[in-house]
């Protein structure tokens, strides 16, 4: 998978993936990283510790959730990769 400035081969290691839910009602969290400065750090703690990868969910899949509009899903996930951008190398 080739990347802005990188590439990553699937080949050649193992690779791990972070996952940050930013949702009220996450429930894996509790919704611990529904703030953006939480989730920022939470990110950055992810990368820090090997991830090469971030699924930043911004719906909730918890048994019973009502499904939110993508216009609420991008509100939730755009401001975390825009903090982001920029922090990751």
């Amino acid at each position: 998978m080739k990347l802005k400035d990188r590439k990553i081969l699937f080949n050649s290691k193992t690779e791990l993936m972070g996952v940050v839910n930013i949702t009220p009602d996450s429930f894996y969290d509790g919704g611990k990283f529904y703030d953006l400065e939480a989730a920022t750090e939470r990110v950055m703690e992810l990368v820090e510790s090997g991830a090469s990868f971030i699924d930043i969910g911004g719906e909730s899949t918890r048994p019973s959730s009502k499904p939110v509009s993508e216009k609420e899903e991008l509100d939730r996930i755009l401001p975390l990769i825009k903090a982001i951008k920029g922090k990751l190398q």
